[in-house]
């Protein structure tokens, strides 16, 4: 897990502490198959220049490969997904994407203060192609 994994997984438990009062507060971790777009594998030979513009930054991308051809393929995939959860709010956190939060229920009226993804799937917004919930997935 990422630094920042680490840090937002942390501040998440610190946060249920601290607002639960006496109230119990549990975490676990498990396995849970969702439905996933992949991406192509990286071109091995990285570009010099896009020729494009990103946010105001020029498509200088070398050294880095390009992650630009999306799939259609649907596939299920299993993650690791912790949960955080007291008598008011349970929060599932997706530790494999740099700890992000993938739902957050308010518990008294069954409500998502976040909005819940129903599939990962990748989009061609990041400087070297396609991240997924706004973190880059390199392949390994």
């Amino acid at each position: 897990m990422s630094k920042f994994g680490n840090f937002s997984v942390g501040l998440l438990l610190l946060l249920l502490v601290l607002t639960s009062g006496m109230a119990e507060v549990k975490i676990w971790e498990e396995s849970v198959v969702l439905p996933t777009y992949p991406v192509a594998p990286a071109d091995k030979n990285p570009r010099f220049y896009d020729g494009r513009v990103t946010q105001g930054a020029q498509g200088r991308v070398y050294p880095y490969p390009m992650s630009d051809v999306l799939t259609n393929e649907r596939s299920q995939k299993t993650y690791q997904m912790v949960y955080l959860e007291n008598d008011y709010v349970k929060i599932s956190v997706l530790p494999e994407f740099g700890g992000r939060i993938f739902s957050a229920v308010d518990k008294t009226n069954n409500y998502n203060f976040f909005y819940k993804q129903s599939v990962i799937k990748p989009a061609l917004i990041g400087t070297l192609g396609a991240t997924f919930l706004s973190c880059l997935a390199y392949p390994k």
